[in-house]
Formats: C-alpha cells, sequence, structure tokens
C-alpha cells in the first residue's frame, strides 16, 4: 500500500462544475482512479489476465482478470504510422448478415484498422490516406479489387495465399466433377480382371514355396511332387526289411 498525501484546491467559480481539484502524481495517479499505471501496464498488458490476477495476488494486491481485461481495453490504440504492405479482407460480425473490412499491417502483423460494410469507397478513402502503401494484399472480390485502383493506385494488387488454394481446390473439383464418368472407364481399364488376379496369387504362393517359405494356403499336391502320406509306407517296408 501506498500511502499519499497530495494538495487539494478549490475552484472560486460559481459556474464551473467541478468544485474541488486533487494534486495528480505524473506516472502514479490519474482522476478517478483506484489504480496505478503500474498495474495497467506491467501486469495487464504484459501477462494477460490470468495470470495477471494470480501474480497480483500472491504480491498483495488481489485484482479480478475481469477488470484487468477492461483496462486492456480502455487503453488508446497505438498510432498506425506509415504502413507499406496491407492485407484487406472480410470479416462477419453476423454471419449473412453484417460485414466489416479489416485492414492489417503484414509486416508488423497488426490490425490498423477496421472498417464497417464492404464497399469500395470508405476502403478507397483510408488508402488514400497513406500513400506510402507499396503493395494491397486482398483477395479477388470486386470492390476491394475497385478499391485498391481507386484508393491506391500506385500500389501492386496481389492474391493472398488461402485465397489461392481455396480457388485452385475449387477449379480441380469442378474438373473432377465433370469428368466423373471418364475417370471412373480409366480406372475400369487399368483394373486387371480376376482371372489374372488369381493367377498372380497363385504364382506368388508358388514362389515362395520354392524359396522356403510357408504360402499362405497350402497347395494340392502334384504329380511330380509326392504326397507325404504316400512315401511313410516305403520307410516303414525298409525298416522291417532290415529287421
Amino acid at each position: 500500500m501506498i500511502d499519499l498525501l497530495v494538495r487539494r484546491f478549490k475552484c472560486v467559480s460559481d459556474t464551473c462544475p467541478a468544485v474541488t481539484f486533487a494534486e495528480q502524481v505524473p506516472g502514479l495517479t490519474h482522476p478517478h482512479g483506484r489504480r496505478t499505471p503500474v498495474l495497467q501496464h506491467r501486469f495487464a498488458v504484459a501477462l494477460a489476465a490470468r495470470p495477471a490476477a494470480r501474480l497480483a495476488r500472491r504480491l498483495g494486491v488481489p485484482v479480478a482478470k475481469d477488470t484487468l481485461l477492461r483496462l486492456v481495453r480502455a487503453l488508446p490504440d497505438p498510432p498506425a504510422g506509415d504502413v507499406r504492405i496491407v492485407g484487406v479482407d472480410d470479416f462477419a460480425l453476423r454471419r449473412r448478415h453484417v460485414y466489416a473490412t479489416i485492414i492489417v499491417d503484414l509486416q508488423t502483423r497488426r490490425p490498423v484498422e477496421v472498417i464497417e460494410g464492404r464497399d469500395a469507397g470508405p476502403i478507397a478513402a483510408w488508402l488514400a490516406g497513406h500513400p506510402e502503401i507499396e503493395v494491397v494484399c486482398r483477395d479477388r472480390g470486386r470492390a476491394y479489387a475497385e478499391a485498391a485502383r481507386a484508393g491506391a493506385p500506385q500500389a501492386q494488387q496481389v492474391a493472398d495465399r488461402w485465397h489461392l488454394w481455396h480457388n485452385l481446390c475449387e477449379a480441380v473439383e469442378k474438373t473432377v466433377a465433370a469428368h466423373h464418368s471418364c475417370i471412373e472407364a480409366a480406372f475400369a481399364v487399368a483394373e486387371p480382371p480376376v482371372e489374372c488376379q488369381r493367377r498372380y496369387r497363385c504364382r506368388m504362393r508358388t514362389a515362395a514355396s520354392v524359396a522356403g517359405h510357408a504360402p499362405s494356403s497350402p497347395a494340392p499336391p502334384s504329380a511330380t511332387t509326392p504326397c507325404r502320406n504316400s512315401s511313410r509306407p516305403a520307410v516303414r517296408s525298409k525298416a522291417s526289411a532290415a529287421t
């Protein structure tokens, strides 16, 4: 806890809505403030909500995570400055009903502006206010193309990677669907008949038996290879003759 003694001033004008004024310490206090800027900047901004709340509780300054979020949202947005490469895309505030346009600085990967709607006029006006823009990355929408030509004629327009892959996948899907019968016919010609597959399996089993591996299914005895059961009586007869 900080015990701070400040001066309080009184306004002598009857028309002033404020009766008294308290002296402020720069960097430590602000009007109607219950927390110091140190808590707002070093805790809320650096650690986010939950970790900052846990650390503040350990330091003896209990504060809720929702309060820290409100402190972060109350901070003014940093100035955009000069932007050279921007990305323009839309997003839904309410799907299929309300849309907006976001402009992102692709070098710092930070949003710099949010514009209501997807019309070309407001976007072109914002681009015209930034003549330093060199590249505009956008989707293939007609409104964004018109806005880039009108607001930033000096900039080069490029398509972003996601929309390129998305358009390529759609084109391949339409082509495959249009030639579905041709693909089925090609696979039917390339697939060997059932009889060829059976012969191939028989050859593989024969090769495995010759190499000394046990085949998956026993092959029937042939005329050249005598059966094991037929050789046993001959061995017994030789043994009886020897005895």
